[in-house]
C-alpha cells in the first residue's frame, strides 16, 4: 500500500487499540509513580494526585451521570477492591441528614436515637436499613436510602480527603476511626495505600471496558469534545 492511500477500517481499529493500550499503560505508570512519591515522604502530594486520579476515572466510569461525589463513591464501592468502602458509618449518616433541609433533616435525630455513640459499629447497607426500619415509614425509608451513599466510608474519603486536598491544600494524610469497629474488630485507617489500591481497580475496569469493544471507556462519546 502506498503511503498516500487511506488506511483500511481494520488498520484504523488496530491503531486505535494501540492508543488505548498505551493510554492505560501510562495511567498505570503514573499511578505507580505515586508510590515513589509516598516513599520519598511526599505524602500529601501522593495522596492528592491519587484522589484526583480516582475522581477522573470515576467520572468516566459513570458517565453520563453528572454527580461528581456520587460517581467517586460508587466507583470505589464497585471497583476499588475493598469491601469496606460500601460500609455505612452511623455518625456519617447522622451528620449527612443534619446538614439537609426539610423532612430529611428530621431523619438525623431519629437515626441518632438509634445510634447514640460515642462508640459506633460500621454496618452493611442491608443491616443498617433493618435496624432503622421500625423508626421510619416505607416512604421515609425510600427517601433515606437514596442518600445513604453519603454515609459510606467511600464518601468519607471524598469529603474528608478529596475535597480538602483539591480545594484547601489539605494536609490530612489518612483518617482514623476511633471508637468504631466492624464485626468486633477495630476499623482500619483510611490510608493512601488503600486508596492507591482502589485507584488501580478503577484503571483496570476502565481498561477492560475500553478493550471489550475498542471504544474509549466502553463508549467513545465519553471523550468526544472533552
Amino acid at each position: 500500500m502506498r503511503e498516500s492511500e487511506p488506511k483500511t477500517s481494520r488498520e484504523n481499529e488496530v491503531t486505535k487499540r494501540d492508543y488505548i493500550v498505551a493510554f492505560f499503560d501510562d495511567a498505570r505508570d503514573r499511578a505507580n509513580f505515586l508510590l515513589d512519591l509516598h516513599r520519598k515522604s511526599y505524602r500529601s502530594e501522593a495522596l492528592t494526585l491519587c484522589l484526583v486520579y480516582i475522581d477522573s476515572f470515576s467520572q468516566w466510569l459513570f458517565w453520563p451521570r453528572d454527580q461528581s461525589g456520587r460517581n467517586f463513591v460508587d466507583a470505589l464501592v464497585e471497583f476499588g477492591g475493598d469491601s469496606d468502602y460500601a460500609l455505612l458509618h452511623p455518625l456519617a449518616v447522622i451528620r449527612t441528614f443534619a446538614a439537609m433541609k426539610g423532612q430529611r433533616k428530621d431523619f438525623s435525630a431519629r437515626v441518632q436515637n438509634l445510634f447514640p455513640g460515642p462508640q459506633y459499629s460500621l454496618l452493611e447497607k442491608s443491616e443498617f436499613l433493618k435496624r432503622i426500619s421500625d423508626a421510619f415509614s416505607r416512604k421515609e425509608l425510600k427517601l433515606l436510602e437514596a442518600e445513604l451513599w453519603r454515609g459510606t466510608i467511600a464518601n468519607i474519603a471524598y469529603t474528608r480527603l478529596r475535597n480538602p486536598s483539591v480545594h484547601n491544600f489539605g494536609r490530612e494524610w489518612e483518617i482514623s476511626f476511633d471508637n468504631t469497629s466492624f464485626n468486633g474488630n477495630s476499623t482500619r485507617n483510611l490510608t493512601f495505600e488503600r486508596l492507591h489500591w482502589g485507584l488501580l481497580g478503577l484503571i483496570d475496569e476502565a481498561r477492560r471496558r475500553s478493550l471489550v469493544n475498542n471504544q474509549w471507556f466502553g463508549n467513545d462519546n465519553i471523550v468526544k469534545g472533552a
